[in-house]
């Protein structure tokens, strides 16, 4: 964290970024990812309630600079919009949505966090992959406006819409990332 003059600027960091830079396996990333976020909340409020603002700012280069001066001005340059509750990291996507028949949103949730990512998989009816993204709710708000910007979307496009809620954090790979829930079984 970064402050100066009453206000602070944080990096968010998405559980891609996060196990990338810990060469996390998906139970570390979990896990780790879990207590990053969890002291993250609670800086955030303790800050707020104090009445200093505080600032998410997208995962950037120069952040983490060792010069306090780089490091303000590149958080300050990459803020994300406070009207915008949610960070977004576009794994893929392509931009001709419109064949879209599928739209599934999986509520990303940690047992004693709740939720803390949404992953959006787009599919064509042919089950052809068109976008995988992952939301971060930055504030409160942001996990209904995640879910209702979605449902909206697929809506837009004439695409069924699903929500999954397995009530886990759903990952895999090294370094982890975090993937859709594809129990076709509807258990979630």
């Amino acid at each position: 964290m970064l402050g100066t003059g009453g206000d602070v600027w944080t990096p968010w960091l998405s559980l891609d970024a996060w196990a990338e830079r810990h060469e996390a396996t998906a139970e570390e990333a979990i896990r780790g990812y879990g207590e990053w976020v969890r002291h993250q909340r609670q800086y955030l409020s303790g800050l707020e309630s104090h009445g200093i603002a505080v600032h998410a700012v997208a995962p950037t280069k120069g952040v983490e600079s060792e010069d306090p001066e780089v490091a303000l001005a590149v958080a300050q340059a990459h803020v994300i919009d406070s009207q915008q509750p949610w960070y977004r990291e576009i794994i893929t996507e392509d931009p001709a949505l419109t064949q879209a028949a599928l739209v599934t949103l999986t509520e990303q949730a940690d047992p004693q966090l709740g939720p803390i990512a949404y992953t959006a998989l787009v599919q064509a009816a042919d089950g052809q992959l068109l976008s995988l993204v992952h939301d971060y709710p930055i504030q409160p708000a942001g996990m209904q406006a995640v879910i209702a910007h979605w449902q909206a979307r697929a809506e837009a496009l004439g695409a069924q819409w699903q929500l999954e809620r397995p009530g886990q954090i759903v990952a895999a790979g090294h370094p982890a990332g975090l993937q859709p829930w594809l129990d076709t079984q509807g258990s979630a």
